[in-house]
């Protein structure tokens, strides 16, 4: 099952290219995990933070996964499947 994962990014990274296939990963992963940290605010009673914007450290989150990613399925490309997952 992991190394499923691995055999999906060289897929991915083929069809679609590292910087897309990296970005839809990021970009799913978010979706799951923006209804949690929601509720989570909520039920802290921090409602009032989510109107303060945010966008520097989205940012810095942003790049800090994305660059990792992409450097990752640029790597998947080039190297066997086998030789990804024990990396």
């Amino acid at each position: 099952m992991w190394s499923a994962s691995f055999l999906l990014m060289r897929l991915g990274g083929a069809e679609f290219g590292a910087l897309l296939t990296a970005f839809l990963r990021e970009t799913v992963g978010k979706l799951c995990l923006v209804p949690l940290v929601l509720l989570r605010l909520l039920k802290n009673g921090y409602g009032a933070q989510l109107t303060t914007p945010s966008g520097q450290f989205l940012l810095l989150v942003t790049l800090n996964s994305a660059i990792p990613f992409t450097l990752f399925l640029l790597a998947v490309m080039a190297i066997s499947t086998s030789l990804t997952s024990v990396l």
